[in-house]
């Protein structure tokens, strides 16, 4: 797939991040009042969710990705942030879904940041009361 194609294929995913009290499903462009509710009432106005699985879309064994991911989930933590795990599935059957972290208080410039440490291509952020975006981690 080119960049391009890449690009349209992560906008028509869905990004589940799993919380304690329930899953939310996030979408590209989309607006999320309940999360929006949820982050406000916890002090954060803006998030974000990254994978470090599969970098620039090249599949990796899965032990490797589960390494990855584990090493995404302690970059986030020396961060100081909390995260919460997720997924991000495909509309179509182009590829499995991947383990992710949805991240609340993350920034744009440090979701873009955590992207490019593990190769990947784009992650979505977004803000509260706005639309989600998927931010490109090219440099």
């Amino acid at each position: 797939m080119t960049e391009t194609e890449l690009f349209v294929a992560y906008a028509q995913t869905t990004f589940v991040a799993d919380f304690p009290q329930g899953s939310v499903e996030i979408r590209v462009n989309g607006l999320h009042s309940s999360l929006d509710q949820w982050l406000g009432l916890n002090g954060w106005t803006t998030w974000g969710f990254a994978t470090a699985w599969n970098p620039a879309s090249v599949c990796l064994a899965l032990e490797e990705n589960r390494q990855r991911h584990h090493a995404l989930i302690q970059a986030v933590s020396a961060m100081g942030l909390p995260a919460w795990p997720g997924r991000g599935t495909p509309d179509s059957d182009s590829w499995t879904p991947e383990e992710s972290l949805f991240v609340p208080g993350l920034t744009e410039p440090d979701a873009v940041g955590l992207g490019r440490q593990f190769g990947q291509l784009a992650v979505v952020w977004g803000q509260v009361g706005k639309s989600a975006q998927l931010l490109s981690c090219a440099s």
